[in-house]
């Protein structure tokens, strides 16, 4: 079945935490409901951001691009490994991504951030 999509229309997390439930809108008007366990869910949220990313680059053939989103708020907790801490990065209308980071690793983000800072860099923001 191919479903042409128009409209990401709604979505539900049952009861139990298990699956999710998106509402779709098609190019013709008719309501679908795509249901996926978590698992599932886990690996389109893995897939997409390759997905857009191979898009973008043959729609203009340039394959230094990345699709960006602006950081509205960053945060840096501890984990329940302590080897590890969790480093959240946000948008400000509430998407976010956390990744779990060693902490030896977490040093190096730090230098890298702040190296490019103080490096003069040819940003395409999209």
């Amino acid at each position: 079945m191919d479903i042409e999509v128009q409209a990401l229309t709604t979505y539900s997390v049952a009861d139990d935490g298990q699956s999710v439930a998106l509402g779709l809108k098609d190019t013709a008007g008719n309501n679908a409901t795509l249901r996926m366990k978590i698992c599932e869910l886990g690996n389109l949220v893995m897939t997409l951001p390759s997905v857009i990313e191979t898009a973008l680059r043959r729609r203009y053939r340039d394959v230094s691009l990345r699709y960006t989103y602006p950081l509205g708020a960053w945060r840096v907790e501890a984990s329940s490994d302590p080897g590890h801490v969790i480093v959240t990065l946000g948008t400000e209308d509430g998407f976010g991504v956390s990744f779990s980071v060693p902490r030896a690793r977490a040093g190096e983000l730090g230098a890298a951030i702040s190296s490019s800072v103080r490096q003069k860099t040819h940003v395409l923001a999209h």
